[in-house]
């Protein structure tokens, strides 16, 4: 963070062709105070849109002003909402702070990295606290603070408070960004954007990190991992000294554009190491001539709100892999039974997973679209079942009632 004369502010928000707007007021006694400016340089907010909402207490607007009205604003310390006309100080001296894109604050989280100017005026006091807001062309809110969270589009966070004359100017950098960021197990995949991209450079933090070089075109970028990035972890994007955007990879405080995708392997081992459940069983064998016990799961997974079926695992969760020599062939035939045993059938696909030396065969059964699902053939009657516990069990006609109307989307009725 760095202080600035407010000149120099003034000067770079005059130089904008449009900037965006948005403001609260509040009345106290006879006069009208400055809750909230804000004003947004380079592109609009996310779902921006011009507003006017007036009660007899207060006053929200968002408008598009020139760069050059909005300069004036804050050189004469008056801000014209037509009607009200609000004075305010601020100050000789403005803070500057650089955002990365979708930093978390109490404003609405912006798409591009930014320069934060902040203006707290001099002297300025709590306001008091406003009841219920009403008018006729206005949006109804308990109060003054619900009404500025939904005006300004601010997260509700602890400190999401507007309550003291606050100014900010938010002046987007649309050069360069990090849009999201994939975690495989071998590379980042990083997807990037802006109108000038070309040099630029994204690069893994830490002294092994790996580096690539971007083009003027470039829209995605994969870099390779040694291992899975651990505390301390970013990743940035930057023009040779100058930092430009950046990510934390960090899992203690990834961020929520920073996505993890874990490989099939993964996913198994941690299923087994949670051991068996409500939505998780163990067979050490594949099935033989008679499949009913898994299709017994299989059946109660997709009724409820599915599971998997892990082979090649004991009850303990020890790993003892399938007793097959051809493996391809017997996921063959394991889907070959699910389809023939499960009525209707019940759209899941056995998977083959190495883990160490040993092969064992997933099944994931997603909630089912077309519940109830019954076990049995053409000769053998269907029977239904559901899980309790860790168990399947048949299911009781209340459970079959259940499950159907589960899958019944509601439709309003017309009144």
């Amino acid at each position: 963070m760095s202080n600035h004369p407010l000149s120099e502010l003034v000067d770079r928000i005059a130089a904008e062709r449009r900037v965006w707007v948005r403001a609260a007021v509040a009345k106290q006694g006879e006069s009208w105070t400055l809750v909230v400016l804000e004003i947004t340089l380079g592109t609009p907010p996310p779902r921006w849109e011009r507003a006017r909402w007036r009660y007899p207490e207060a006053a929200f607007l968002a408008a598009s002003p020139k760069g050059s009205t909005a300069a004036r604003w804050l050189e004469r310390g008056r801000l014209a909402l037509q009607p009200p006309t609000v004075g305010f100080s601020p100050g000789d001296w403005v803070s500057r702070d650089w955002h990365e894109s979708g930093w978390p604050s109490v404003y609405q989280q912006l798409e591009w990295p930014s320069l934060v100017w902040s203006i707290r005026p001099p002297g300025s006091a709590a306001l008091p606290l406003l009841g219920e807001l009403v008018a006729p062309d206005a949006p109804a809110f308990l109060s003054f603070q619900e009404a500025a969270l939904a005006f300004f589009s601010a997260p509700r966070l602890p400190n999401s408070r507007f309550n003291s004359t606050e100014i900010v100017i938010r002046e987007q950098l649309i050069a360069a960004r990090i849009e999201s960021v994939t975690i495989t197990p071998s590379e980042l995949v990083v997807n990037v954007g802006g109108s000038a991209l070309g040099g630029t450079r994204l690069t893994v933090g830490g002294t092994l990190g790996s580096s690539k070089r971007l083009s003027a075109t470039a829209t995605q970028a994969r870099l390779p991992l040694g291992s899975p990035p651990g505390p301390g972890a970013w990743l940035a994007l930057h023009r040779d000294e100058q930092l430009l955007d950046r990510r934390v990879l960090d899992p203690e405080w990834r961020q929520g554009d920073v996505q993890v995708e874990v490989d099939l392997a993964t996913q198994t081992q941690i299923l087994i190491s949670r051991g068996e459940g409500p939505d998780v069983e163990f067979k050490r064998q594949l099935p033989g001539g008679d499949p009913q016990g898994p299709m017994k799961s299989i059946s109660a997974f997709a009724n409820g709100n599915g599971g998997a079926i892990i082979f090649g695992v004991d009850d303990d969760g020890q790993v003892v892999g399938i007793d097959d020599q051809d493996a391809a062939q017997a996921v063959d035939r394991l889907a070959t039974l699910i389809s023939d045993w499960t009525h209707p059938p019940v759209d899941c696909a056995p998977q083959l997973v190495k883990l160490g030396s040993a092969n064992v065969v997933v099944v994931s059964v997603p909630p089912g679209v077309e519940p109830p699902y019954g076990v049995g053939t053409s000769d053998r009657k269907l029977v239904y079942y559901v899980r309790r516990g860790a168990t399947s069990a048949p299911a009781r006609p209340s459970d079959v009632r259940a499950a159907v109307r589960a899958s019944i989307p509601i439709v309003p009725q017309e009144l």
